[in-house]
């Protein structure tokens, strides 16, 4: 599953090395707080050239995932990690498309959060299906 959220492919000569940088990752995440959902969705959309080459960028605004893990120190270890991984993967000018066709397969834009649904049930209630509408709508487009 890591490895499909990842962009790469399961090998089982791999397992040790892509399990030890994938729990590098998850325990950045968790230690900060970050938002799981939007730090692999950002990775998605990120270039392999932002990742090796100008890792300022990953930890920009643009990149809100990011935003708790970006001074974490087992964030920089992962993506050292990462790169190396995706190297041995798709050589070294990468494969974005391929890698990001992945990844965003199995990273969704969206999730439907309590939050969010418990204001459209709320709406709904009481006849305003708006809600309710631009949520169906968002979640089957990915918009």
């Amino acid at each position: 599953m890591f490895c499909k959220k990842l962009g790469i492919t399961f090998h089982s000569s791999n397992l040790k090395s892509d399990e030890g940088f994938a729990r590098g990752l998850l325990n950045a995440m968790y230690s900060t707080g970050a938002d799981f959902t939007q730090t692999f969705r950002d990775l998605s959309e990120l270039s392999m050239v932002e990742m090796i080459e100008a890792p300022e960028k990953v930890c920009s605004d643009l990149h809100w995932g990011f935003a708790k893990v970006r001074g974490s120190k087992q964030f920089s270890t992962f993506l050292k990690d990462y790169k190396q991984r995706l190297e041995s993967e798709y050589g070294p000018s990468g494969n974005d498309e391929e890698r990001q066709k992945r990844m965003k397969a199995s990273n969704p834009r969206y999730i439907l959060r309590n939050w969010i649904a418990q204001r459209a049930i709320e709406a709904a209630d009481k006849g305003d299906f708006s809600e309710v509408n631009l949520v169906l709508k968002v979640l089957v487009n990915d918009i």
